[in-house]
């Protein structure tokens, strides 16, 4: 699946009103959303011969070299965000479990954000 498919599936289990989805649709949007956000981040690497080993590379070293890639369909704030979605969403997805679902509103910024950090992203 496609960063953009991951973020509209995200989104439709946000706009999902039946019960069934209720309870368990923010951890699902967590993964999905992080899914997305990686899968964004490997893609615009793997663009570029000169940065397709980064793919390889663990998260933290791939979100901190994001940020030298300034008019890249990135900016300073940008790579920021991402860095600090990924760690959110990763923090949500493994640290928590059930017991500590994130909150609707923090789910949503998060949604939001890669949302548009797909978008810029991704080539046009």
């Amino acid at each position: 699946m496609s960063p953009s498919e991951l973020v509209r599936m995200a989104r439709s289990l946000v706009n999902d009103t039946q019960a069934a989805t209720r309870f368990v649709w923010a951890p699902a949007v967590v993964h999905l959303t992080r899914q997305a956000l990686e899968r964004a981040i490997d893609a615009f690497y793997g663009a570029r011969p000169a940065t397709a080993g980064l793919i390889a590379a663990p998260w933290h070293h791939k979100l901190v070299c994001l940020r030298f890639y300034d008019g890249h369909g990135l900016d300073q704030r940008r790579a920021e965000e991402a860095a600090w979605c990924w760690s959110a969403l990763s923090d949500a997805a493994h640290h928590r479990g059930m017991a500590g679902v994130p909150s609707t509103v923090d789910v949503l910024s998060w949604l939001a954000s890669v949302e548009a950090l797909v978008q810029a992203l991704t080539p046009a």
